[in-house]
């Protein structure tokens, strides 16, 4: 700990507001406001100037009355650059020169003076996960660790500020960010015990190739304390170059993962909702219950093991993860009961790599043994992939092939070519996460176990996850395995409108769906806002059959045939690219459904699911009245019937399975 005083020397700052005060204790230390508890904290106070220039994580300039409210009365002391005019008078101000420079200083004693065990732990996978597994076998303790996944430099400055607490042991995390060409952070935060999780394809958006990502993550082993301990994962392509390189540095080294590894899995028993592990090190076996699940999982909790052994820790703390909890959404077991039955999600949005999506398809395979329902497999993108993103989503192909799943459904548009190359299953995908949340509901039934898993950036996919299980406990929808005929019938729905577009009169709008799409209506309007002079039209597909242009497209106001759609279609774009640029640039301009045009002829795809609403028919009436000829009529649709129809002087909007 320190008092005011020790802190005002350390960092050569001036205080003020302390007159007889400066001996009060400060024993913790925070960079946000609403982290500050009690009287004891002290609040740094950085500005985005001396941020960015420190940090790689750029911070917007946010003004002073942000980082420090003007009611804040919490903090036992607040250290600034300038001294902050409208806090309160009671709370002391440390004014430093630099703010950097003095939160280095304090986080640099407070680790010099630390002389308890400090646990380091990095990697591309799983490295959340093992910092809480340690935690948990280290409950006997007074443990301090990351908050969340606080592991980035001025994260791990933080926690090492912290130290002045002097808890038993330290479990930091720290990210590739806080090992980074800006400088070893390990250097000054010095470790004992330096775990390694498996090195992975993440960062591959701003690191150049696997090689340099272990690179950097293995610069973790070059502050290690001389008698310390190196615990490294033995199961991927960079494993032998951080074993190297830690026997290069004299290091103590313990590896896990595998056979040939110093800790052994012996045994794995799966029961429903846990499994019970067995690993051995040195002829030493320990047993206990894992409610995690997967290789990866059991892994963690290998690398946990090896952080007992190498703090000379009896491993019967190890039946201490029997009860542990990570984080929510990951590889989250929920139960949720609706007018179905019980449903059962695994729930992994909290992040994704591609080591951890084919994990938690290999825990969803070894669990699904144990439901009868429907086995559902729900992908959503791995985030930061760079230009090779495509090529590391399709290696998922051959997993799910061999999966246990039924039903495989992804959004985004890097899993597309996923789904097109998955066999033996149906497989869908969505452009839509509305659509794909609502088509979800009809395949969870009685005893269905479904994986729901994704980046928790650059997709909508936890979004959509959250409000699906938020929706579950009331759906009314009844889970169906063949629900294509369900879905239409449920969508059905109608509009009465004046010419004018005034609603008159509705029905069932906001259920409003459909199993196809709105490919015919978007071609008629392409060509009629292009102004197409009328030409004759080969059909190569019908002997050469000629048919006028505008022959062609008055067509596509009455139930147009397969055949007709795909020759107008072709006749408006070079290629598929063209279509797709100039469909997402339509449905931009007017809001409509995202998947409201997929497929060429707008028939149902079970690979492509594609809907619309009675709404997007609504607001294209408005924005291109046109469309309707002088009986006010334009029907498509293949299972189904939609578009305009009059309704005496007015105009009705149906989506409709028998007549309209």
């Amino acid at each position: 700990m320190y008092t005011l005083k020790h802190l005002k020397n350390l960092t050569l700052g001036k205080l003020y507001n302390a007159e007889s005060n400066e001996n009060i204790i400060i024993n913790d230390f925070e960079y946000l406001h609403k982290n500050v508890k009690n009287n004891n904290t002290a609040l740094f106070v950085i500005n985005e100037k001396n941020w960015n220039k420190t940090f790689s994580q750029k911070r917007r300039e946010i003004p002073i009355e942000f980082l420090v409210p003007k009611n804040f009365k919490t903090a036992g002391l607040i250290i600034t650059e300038e001294y902050i005019e409208y806090i309160d008078d009671n709370i002391p101000q440390l004014v430093v020169q630099n703010m950097v420079n003095a939160m280095f200083a304090i986080a640099k004693k407070s680790r010099l003076t630390f002389k308890n065990k400090l646990i380091a732990i990095t990697g591309s996978v799983g490295k959340s996960s093992t910092r809480l597994m340690i935690k948990q076998v280290l409950k006997d303790y007074n443990v301090l660790e990351n908050e969340h996944n606080f592991n980035t430099r001025p994260a791990v400055w933080l926690y090492m500020c912290k130290l002045c607490q002097n808890p038993d042991f330290a479990v930091v995390e720290v990210s590739l960010n806080a090992l980074n060409e800006r400088g070893n952070i390990s250097l000054d935060l010095r470790p004992d015990v330096a775990v390694i999780t498996p090195i992975g394809e993440a960062h591959l958006s701003t690191i150049n190739n696997i090689q340099q990502i272990a690179d950097f993550k293995s610069r973790l082993l070059d502050g290690l304390n001389d008698e310390g301990t190196a615990i490294i994962s033995n199961t991927h392509d960079m494993s032998n170059y951080l074993i190297n390189r830690a026997r290069e540095n004299n290091l103590n080294v313990i590896t896990y993962g595998n056979e040939q590894s110093d800790i052994k899995l012996k045994e794995v028993k799966s029961f429903k909702g846990y499994n019970q592990i067995k690993l051995e090190s040195h002829n030493e076996l320990v047993e206990f219950d894992l409610k995690q699940f997967g290789k990866g999982m059991i892994e963690n909790a290998e690398a946990a093991y090896a952080t007992v052994c190498a703090l000379n820790i009896n491993s019967s703390v190890m039946n201490y993860l029997s009860d542990i909890k990570l984080f929510d959404k990951v590889l989250d077991t929920k139960k949720i009961l609706n007018r179905n039955g019980v449903i059962t999600i695994l729930d992994d949005t909290h992040n994704a790599s591609l080591p951890a999506m084919i994990n938690a398809i290999e825990i969803f395979n070894e669990q699904s043994k144990f439901y009868s329902g429907n086995k559902i497999i729900a992908l959503g993108k791995i985030n930061d992939l760079g230009k090779n993103s495509v090529d590391i989503h399709k290696k998922l192909i051959p997993v799910l092939n061999a999966s246990s799943a039924d039903y495989v459904f992804c959004l985004d548009q890097e899993l597309r070519p996923v789904v097109m190359g998955v066999k033996g299953k149906v497989a869908t995908w969505f452009r839509d996460s509305r659509v794909l949340k609502d088509h979800l509901k009809y395949f969870m039934n009685n005893n269905s176990y479904t994986l729901l898993k994704s980046s928790h950036g650059g997709t909508e996919f936890k979004s959509m996850a959250m409000e699906l299980i938020n929706d579950l406990p009331s759906v009314e929808n009844d889970a169906m395995r063949t629900v294509q005929h369900k879905i239409g019938v449920d969508g059905i729905s109608h509009l009465l409108i004046e010419k004018n577009g005034d609603v008159l009169e509705s029905l069932n709008v906001e259920n409003s769906k459909t199993i196809e799409g709105l490919s015919p209506l978007f071609y008629f309007i392409e060509a009629k806002e292009r102004n197409i002079t009328n030409y004759k039209v080969i059909d190569n597909k019908e002997d050469n059959h000629p048919i006028m242009f505008d022959e062609l497209l008055e067509k596509m106001r009455n139930k147009p045939t397969k055949q007709e759609i795909e020759l107008l279609s072709s006749e408006l774009f070079k290629d598929e690219v063209a279509r797709r640029k100039a469909i997402n640039q339509f449905i931009a301009d007017n809001n409509l459904t995202k998947t409201a045009i997929v497929t060429v002829t707008g028939e149902f795809s079970i690979n492509e699911r594609q809907s619309f609403t009675v709404t997007d028919l609504l607001t294209i009436y408005k924005n291109y009245p046109y469309i309707l000829n002088d009986d006010n009529t334009f029907i498509f649709g293949d299972q189904y019937n939609y578009g305009f129809r009059p309704f005496g002087n007015n105009i009705r909007i149906f989506i409709s399975k028998e007549g309209y």
